[in-house]
């Protein structure tokens, strides 16, 4: 990435937990296509959450270490920090980051002092991010992005680097006054009535697409998430997403083809991910899912509605054809009340209808999602277990070996929905029956019984969504003791917190009791579009379990507007009331069958490439990200000719047990999309500086290695000598050690070289006293010991550079 002068505006993508629990996410890559739409790439970088290893290696420290991922630039120097919260137990990391970073607490201090940079949150969990406060009008962050934010985020960058640093905190105020979403904690006044921003105009999705996406090392470099619509249609009284993010809305199918082939050209991704709170609820969902396996190695689609899939059994076969093999079905309620309760509109005819079309379609496993509220009773567990032993027989009826997995969560009665009224349970005594009712229901069943958190977990999530205490100081307190959330937070962690709330008065009686319609809730100033006499009534139907019709059919059906207030005019309500899913066809399900065929039986052809040193530690899905990149950056048609590349050589599986770091040359397989031409592929190959060769060519038969130091390593003769003798004695390779000037040649005895693994080492010492070694090998070489105790040296403290050796320079 190029440097960033001192004067240039800069911006800092935050996340609050570590990269690798957020690889999989998009929120990061979206905000950069924003940032990148008004500034520069080089004033664009990330930040993580600390990994446990990074924060044990800095814990003596002085605070400030913490930086940004490619620059290395202290988050300190930033102008802007612009953090996505996915959820609410990154909150409690967000005072250790920011006391890591060098970074005062709250936005008073940092305004009083004149400190930049400005923090402005956002995420899908902005509206329950009311821990982050220590008052109306102070905050960790300086200011809330509530809702979407297409267009806004780069409006807002836009906004601010056309500003002197000292008047960017005046000018966040003035365009939080002219924009829907945006709140500023000031020390003047307290929010007013502020708008939750909805993009409405999804023929244009996405409005903001670099051509220069960052690459992060990572297994998911080579996937893209293409976002196939927005929202959720149903009203789930549990279901934070599907109230927070109406109305539903779509991605037109030709645009969402559109946008997947550009994003193919400019990841070099060879997979898509459909990303959506439902995907089949989509009305073109199976030609985007045709018409997207045409051009990538993989398309996966993952939740979905199990009353589509009753209602169409042949969307599960079709799925099947398209090479889904495991199946996530959110049942929620375990009997038909709590399902009522949850506002689920789910039969048990329904459910079994799914699974049964799930079975037929021989899926290799069934995950049944479950949500337990804490109020279920003996009655709901009667029905669980026999719905169970009915899925069990139809299981058997089929002749199925399907697995099944039962997945139980507990359930946050999340705020501005209809459950917000409800009493909270924060004891585990409160939810011992409904445990021990699920638990032997399923395994009776011989089932695979699963809870997806922890009770300290469950406990702190749903005090920090539901808590109207300015509870900032309570995270900053968690912070100074070691509490940080890392897919688990260390023992104590709800003793701990709850302590604290307990000591200012911010756990009350009056906090966990049912609440009526007139009860305060936190970030009361927000319109979400829903009025909350609609969410009070609707959780009185939930406690009486009664249900009420969704505005969008499943099937061909006519709805009736729900009147919720989330719909802006006649034309969104319309597409609702008259939504319909097409359902596929023979013709789709042989088309689709006949292209996965085809690209299981694809030849490639072979080119060699050289992989850049800034990818010796890369992951493989990195690589090969890195090299469709290369190549369509060069060929403009690459994303509709090429289906995917991968290393046959020293990247591959067959290597990748035998390698130490390493960069260089290596063979490359370049697999053309099923009906591409090959013959032009092949022209547009060598065009480009990439000749097309045999496998045997491009893989070749001896090959040349440098192993040198790792940046910031100094190695000594010595050690490269004992640690290449270890090499040779551990791969049973005799040699004797041969001084020739300021180089140290090994000499193989007549039984190494028949082995033909190694031909020659030479250590080599430059004017400047660097030590290197040159070796020349076959296929047989094996530089594994090199990376091992064994060998004597430290922990990462080389790197091989990988070169062919033709015949014309064979000695």
């Amino acid at each position: 990435m190029k440097t960033v002068g001192d004067g240039d505006f800069t911006v800092c993508i935050v996340r609050l937990s570590p990269f690798n629990d957020i690889e999989r996410s998009s929120p990061h890559i979206f905000l950069y296509h924003e940032c990148r739409a008004v500034l520069p790439a080089a004033s664009i970088d990330f930040a993580w959450f600390p990994t446990a290893r990074e924060r044990q290696l800095h814990e003596g420290d002085r605070d400030g270490w913490l930086t940004s991922v490619f620059t290395k630039r202290p988050l300190a120097q930033f102008d802007l920090l612009l953090i996505s919260n996915a959820y609410a137990l990154e909150l409690v990391n967000l005072p250790y980051l920011l006391t890591r970073a060098g970074i005062a607490l709250s936005a008073s201090e940092r305004r009083q002092a004149g400190f930049k940079p400005l923090i402005v949150l956002g995420g899908s969990n902005s509206l329950a991010a009311q821990s982050v406060t220590f008052s109306d009008k102070d905050a960790l962050v300086d200011a809330i992005h509530f809702g979407e934010g297409e267009t806004l985020v780069s409006a807002l960058v836009e906004t601010l680097k056309t500003r002197p640093g000292a008047e960017r905190r005046t000018a966040l105020e003035e365009h939080a006054a002219s924009v829907d979403g945006l709140v500023v904690f000031t020390s003047s006044k307290a929010p007013s009535r502020v708008t939750k921003a909805v993009y409405r105009s999804m023929d244009r999705y996405p409005i903001r697409c670099a051509n220069d996406p960052p690459l992060f090392d990572s297994d998911e470099a080579s996937t893209i998430r293409l976002q196939i619509s927005a929202g959720c249609p149903s009203f789930c009284t549990f279901c934070f997403e599907g109230w927070e993010r109406k109305p539903y809305r779509e991605v037109p199918y030709r645009k969402l083809v559109e946008d997947a082939l550009y994003l193919k050209q400019t990841t070099g991704a060879d997979s898509v991910e459909l990303t959506s709170f439902n995907f089949n609820t989509h009305s073109d969902i199976v030609a985007l899912i045709v018409e997207l396996q045409r051009y990538f190695k993989q398309v996966d689609f993952m939740s979905q509605r199990a009353d589509i899939l009753a209602i169409m059994p042949a969307l599960a076969s079709f799925e099947a054809a398209a090479g889904k093999r495991v199946f996530t079905v959110g049942i929620e309620g375990i009997s038909e009340r709590m399902r009522a309760y949850y506002h689920k509109e789910l039969s048990r005819d329904q459910i079994m209808g799914a699974i049964e079309a799930i079975v037929q379609a021989k899926a290799k496993e069934i995950k049944l999602f479950f949500i337990l509220s804490g109020n279920e009773d003996a009655s709901d567990g009667e029905e669980f277990r026999r719905l169970l032993i009915s899925i069990d027989s139809l299981r058997s009826r089929h002749g199925s070996h399907t697995r099944i997995v039962c997945s139980f969560g507990l359930l946050v009665r999340m705020p501005f929905t209809p459950l917000r009224y409800e009493r909270l349970l924060l004891d585990r005594a409160q939810w011992e029956q409904s445990l021990q009712v699920v638990q032997q229901a399923v395994q009776s069943a011989c089932f695979e019984f699963r809870l997806a958190e922890q009770f300290d977990e469950y406990f702190i999530s749903q005090t920090l969504v539901m808590t109207p205490y300015p509870i900032a100081p309570a995270l900053v307190a968690m912070a100074e003791n070691g509490y940080v959330y890392d897919r688990k937070f260390p023992k104590g962690a709800w003793q701990f917190f709850s302590s604290v709330l307990g000591r200012q008065g911010w756990l009350p009686d009056s906090f966990t009791r049912l609440k009526d319609q007139h009860a305060r809730f936190a970030f009361d100033f927000l319109d979400v579009g829903i009025d909350s006499v609609f969410l009070y009534n609707r959780f009185i139907d939930a406690q009486n379990h009664v249900q009420q019709s969704s505005c969008m059919p499943a099937s061909h059906e006519i709805r009736h507007c729900s009147a919720c207030g989330a719909c802006s005019d006649a034309a969104e309500r319309q597409f609702l009331t008259g939504h319909a899913i097409k359902a596929p066809t023979r013709v789709d399900m042989e088309c689709v069958e006949a292209l996965l065929k085809a690209k299981a039986t694809m030849k490639p052809l072979y080119i060699r490439f050289t992989v850049p040193f800034s990818l010796r530690t890369a992951k493989a899905a990195t690589r090969s990200s890195y090299i469709m990149r290369t190549l369509a950056e060069r060929l403009p048609g690459a994303a509709t000719s090429i289906m995917q590349v991968q290393d046959v050589l020293f990247g591959s599986p067959e290597w990748q047990d035998r390698m130490i770091a390493w960069y260089g040359k290596t063979a490359i397989a370049v697999y053309p999309l099923p009906l591409a031409d090959r013959e032009a592929l092949q022209a547009d190959l060598q065009a480009i500086g990439y000749p097309v060769l045999s496998l045997e060519q491009a893989i070749g038969s001896r090959y040349a290695v440098s192993i040198e130091p790792a940046e910031g390593k100094h190695l000594t003769m010595v050690m490269m000598e004992r640690s290449i003798a270890k090499l040779l004695d551990q791969r049973f390779l005799p040699a004797s050690l041969v001084r020739q000037g300021n180089d140290a040649v090994f000499s193989f005895s007549e039984k190494a070289r028949k082995k033909r693994e190694i031909f020659e080492a030479i250590i080599r010492t430059t004017i400047d006293g660097k030590v290197s070694v040159e070796l020349q090998g076959s296929a047989k070489l094996d530089l594994s010991p090199l990376g091992k105790a064994t060998c004597g040296l430290p922990d990462d403290s080389i790197t091989a550079c990988m070169r062919f050796i033709d015949d014309s320079e064979k000695l």
